[in-house]
């Protein structure tokens, strides 16, 4: 879930088939015609404040019918999904004007970070 404005990380975020909703709207004719942000903007709910947080994640969350792990937009990103990683070796090696390595090149997820414990005097206050 990512809650962001119409920028990169949300953008890439949608890509990937991520839910998404929108803390930030911009005026009316500032999101140009045609473009990612604009077809994000078309799709994206937007963050309400007069309604409970947690509703609106709950919804946003649900998963879409139909839907694979690559979202509707990106394809407005890519015209090759899951290749980065092959094109950008094959291009770093040409131009530096060496021999692309014949063995491949495992491109392996970075790990997720470890929690980091919170000192007793910033954890949230217990409820009465």
């Amino acid at each position: 879930m990512v809650i962001g404005d119409y920028g990169s990380v949300t953008s890439y975020a949608a890509a990937i088939g991520a839910p998404v909703m929108l803390a930030a709207s911009l005026p009316e004719g500032n999101v140009r015609h045609g473009s990612l942000s604009e077809a994000i903007a078309l799709r994206a709910p937007r963050l309400r404040l007069d309604r409970r947080l947690t509703d609106q994640l709950c919804i946003v969350a649900e998963p879409q019918k139909g839907t694979t792990g690559r979202g509707p937009i990106a394809e407005l990103i890519t015209s090759r999904p899951g290749e980065a990683s092959a094109i950008l070796r094959r291009t770093m090696y040409r131009l530096l004007g060496l021999s692309e390595p014949l063995r491949a090149v495992s491109a392996a997820p970075v790990p997720l970070p470890r929690p980091i414990p919170r000192p007793d005097d910033l954890a949230p206050a217990e409820e009465a």
